[in-house]
Parts: C-alpha cells; sequence; structure tokens
C-alpha cells in the first residue's frame, strides 16, 4: 500500500528517481507508461539536472583511419591521474548496440551526437535497418550516448551534402534540429553563353516533425571546407572560414537569419594569414575562437559577444611550463576543448602533450594532469587532434 501511494504520488516519485543513476533510469522506464512519461520528459531531465551545460568528459576519435572512440573523463580526473577511466558510466559510452563499428563523430551539442556511418554486410535484426538500402553511401544518425537512443536520419534529397550540424538546447525545448549545407548550382544565361553559378542552400531536419524542410536561405560558395561541421551556440549554428578564405558565418536557427562573423582583432604588425592554429568551441552559451602560436608556446582564447558586435579576449596564457621540445614542423600540443564553469576562475582548457592530457586553470594558470596517453609507435607525436573532440553532457534527451 505505501509502494501503491509512492508511485501515484508523482512529485514525491519525482524526487526519488532524480537521485538514481542513469542505468537504473534507463531499466525504470520499463516499469509502466506513466513511469516512462515522466522519466522521458523534459521536465524530469532538468530536475535532475539543472545545469545541462556541465561537461563530463571528453569524446576523441584518435590520428588514423581507426574509427575508435576514446573517452577521457573531466570530472575528479585529478584525484586519480593515472587511472584512465575513473568512473565506471563512462565505460560504456563508446558502444553503441544497433549500429555498425564504423562509426564517425561529426559534432555533439548539449549531451546529443551527430555521426556518420556505414552499413555493414553482417544481418542484424534491428528494424531501424530495413528503413535505409546496404549501399557504400553514409548514413547519419543522431544519438544519446547516455541512454543509448539513436534516429536515423532519413535521407535529404538535395545532393552536394557539405556538412550537418547537430542544433539542441534542452533548456529551450526538448526537440532539436540538424542544419545541413548542401552545394547546388544553376545555370545562367547571356547574350552569346551559358554559366554556371554555384551556391549554398541550407536545409533543416526537426526531430519534431521528422522530416527535412527548405529554409529559403541560399549563399555564395566561396569557400566549399568550412562548412563540414559547424558550431552551435545561442540558437544559431557557426561557420568558421579556413584561413582566411571567405567570410566566417552564422544561421539563426530559429528566426532563418543569416550573418556575417566578424574577424578577431590582427595583432600590430600581422596579418590574418600569419596566424598559425584557430580552433573553436561552445560552452556555457559562449562562443570561443582559440589561436595558438607554437613557437612562442603562447595560446589566445577569444570570446563573441552575444550580439556577434566583435570579439573579446578572454584569456591569454604563456604556456612555458610545458617543458616540451620544439619541432619546426609540427606543434607538440593543441587544445582539446574550452570548458566555461558558473565561475570564471573554475574554467580550464583541457590540453594535449604527446604523452598526457592537462588542465589549465583559468583562475591561477596551474596546469595539472587529467590522464596518461599512451601513443603507438610510428605514430604522430599527439594522438589527439582539436577537430576529433567532442564534449560529453550526461543527458537523458530523447531522440
Amino acid at each position: 500500500m505505501c509502494c501503491d501511494k509512492v508511485a501515484a504520488d508523482s512529485d514525491l516519485l519525482t524526487e526519488i528517481l532524480i537521485r538514481l543513476p542513469v542505468r537504473s533510469l534507463v531499466r525504470l522506464k520499463s516499469v509502466s507508461k506513466s513511469w516512462l512519461s515522466l522519466i522521458a520528459s523534459n521536465f524530469f531531465a532538468l530536475r535532475r539536472n539543472p545545469d545541462p551545460t556541465i561537461v563530463s568528459g571528453l569524446l576523441l576519435h584518435p590520428y588514423g583511419t581507426n574509427p575508435k572512440i576514446d573517452i577521457i573523463p573531466l570530472i575528479n580526473t585529478i584525484r586519480n591521474p593515472t587511472h584512465p577511466h575513473p568512473h565506471p558510466q563512462f565505460t560504456d559510452l563508446t558502444f553503441f548496440p544497433g549500429l555498425s563499428d564504423n562509426i564517425r563523430i561529426i559534432n555533439s551539442c548539449h549531451g546529443l551526437l551527430l555521426c556518420r556511418f556505414r552499413y555493414t554486410r553482417q544481418k542484424n535484426r534491428n528494424p531501424d535497418y530495413a528503413v535505409q538500402k546496404q549501399n557504400r553511401d553514409p548514413n547519419y544518425v543522431v544519438l544519446n550516448p547516455t541512454t543509448k537512443q539513436f534516429k536515423i536520419l532519413p535521407k535529404c534529397h538535395l545532393s552536394g551534402l557539405r556538412g550537418l550540424t547537430l542544433a539542441f538546447d534542452p533548456s529551450k525545448s526538448p526537440h532539436y534540429k540538424v542544419v545541413s549545407v548542401c552545394i547546388c548550382f544553376r545555370y545562367t544565361r547571356s547574350m552569346f553563353t551559358y554559366a554556371v553559378e554555384y551556391y549554398h542552400e541550407i536545409m533543416t531536419y526537426s526531430s519534431e516533425t521528422g522530416s527535412w524542410k527548405a529554409s529559403g536561405v541560399s549563399f555564395g560558395a566561396e569557400d566549399r571546407e568550412q562548412y563540414t561541421s559547424g558550431v552551435y551556440c545561442n540558437g544559431a549554428v557557426n561557420w568558421f572560414s579556413n584561413w582566411g578564405k571567405g567570410d566566417s558565418v552564422y544561421y539563426n536557427v530559429d528566426e532563418g537569419r543569416f550573418g556575417i562573423i566578424p574577424l578577431p582583432p590582427i595583432p600590430e604588425g600581422n596579418n590574418w594569414y600569419s596566424r598559425e592554429f584557430r580552433h573553436y568551441w561552445e560552452s556555457r552559451g559562449h562562443l570561443h575562437l582559440v589561436e595558438i602560436n607554437s613557437r612562442m608556446y603562447r595560446v589566445d582564447v577569444y570570446e563573441m559577444e552575444r550580439d556577434y558586435s566583435g570579439w573579446f579576449v578572454k584569456l591569454s596564457a604563456g604556456l612555458y611550463a610545458l617543458e616540451i621540445p620544439r619541432d619546426p614542423l609540427y606543434c607538440l600540443f593543441c587544445i582539446l576543448c574550452v570548458v566555461r564553469m558558473e565561475r570564471d576562475e573554475e574554467s580550464f582548457l583541457v590540453l594535449h602533450v604527446p604523452d598526457k592530457i592537462l588542465r589549465y586553470s583559468f583562475g591561477d594558470g596551474t596546469l595539472e594532469k587529467i590522464c596518461d596517453v599512451v601513443v603507438p609507435q610510428r605514430s604522430r607525436s599527439l594522438r589527439y587532434s582539436w577537430f576529433r573532440s567532442y564534449q560529453y553532457i550526461e543527458s537523458l534527451a530523447g531522440v
């Protein structure tokens, strides 16, 4: 009788369930339809995790063609820096039952992953496999590594796909969108000749409707490579130009508005092309661009104003304490992520040097080891790169 009263009291039941680990919650969804509805609701997800921006770890693809995914935990790792997986819940985050092993992460967004994969010839009883033809074309899937749920996206009817970006903000809506950029062409006719004009067109997939929709937004095709993967921040997908070719641009997903991202300030005596490495991330609603000068062991972190009026320097750090050999051909360190915390002094950079992963504190500039990294023989000095590093955020969001 007491159990029946608890089950009937949704407020009390919620207070009990939000204290359980994710694995238990996933199993408890099968108890009843009412429990499934409660645990899968956006209300419950926000009650259990009122701050859905906390980065628990990094998912990384190592250099090379091996599609393996490594996990680097960022929670309490300082206590045990030599252990590769300090927390048991991290051990199976990179295993996705029902999908082939040949899976590549494209980008991550507030707990969900957008991935590309190809079907293997092995038989699979998952009903979603019957929807797609087994061919060599890549397929795309949105998955939640915490709950193991996934959704294979329907094909976008436009050819010439250049890139996909996941747009998801659980604080605003339980639904996500996927923004695609396709290159198209049209013929223009003059008095004596025909000409071909190339342009980009945006289409959006909505998990609410389960279908693709043309945005009606098109723009020039100066730099075709920058749209491979964008960064979603504050309602907009941001694409950054490679080495100054063409404009960096953003697309406001909700408003269907397209705009230009201004360039960061250029130090006196330099130009845009003299800048060595530029990386970009979103964290806690902040859009960052990181510049690395490997010869000077210097890192500059810029942050974009929310109205896109310009960049300002958030952090300028000299990393002389790394004490690693200098290589004239390669940069022997890289930034894997910018992690912003509720208090600025607790924010940090995640750095990768040849044999370890480090944390650089915004507050006092200290370096602390997160974990060791084993680099296979006859490989590059760094196991990971910034463009194959993706945030893991624990989430119960449905797909």
